[in-house]
């Protein structure tokens, strides 16, 4: 005899006393579906949101809007910063050749 039948005895009680299904594969797959279940309702909640939103007339995400008017004001400002670099090489490049 192993010693892995006593503990399996106790865990079988246990499970029993739990309310456990006495094959445990039954309880294991309700628990499976219901999470199934709870991850599709949360997928669909979330899912809808944004539809919802568009037709409250709002923003899905403030945050993500604020983010794209900064970094559009970013890159006009390094493109300013670049175009500005280039006018003042060409006005260098200018004063640099001797004028015949």
């Amino acid at each position: 005899m192993s010693l892995a039948a006593p503990a399996l005895a106790v865990n079988m009680e246990a499970a029993a006393a739990c309310g456990a299904e006495s094959e445990g594969q039954e309880g294991m797959a309700d628990r499976s579906d219901e999470a199934r279940q709870r991850a599709e309702y949360n997928f669909k909640k979330k899912s809808d949101r944004p539809r919802k939103a568009r037709r409250r007339g709002r923003s899905t995400s403030l945050p993500a809007k604020a983010a794209d008017v900064n970094r559009a004001k970013l890159k006009a400002l390094r493109l300013a910063k670049e175009g500005e670099a280039e006018v003042t090489k060409k006005v260098r490049k200018r004063a640099a050749k001797p004028s015949t």
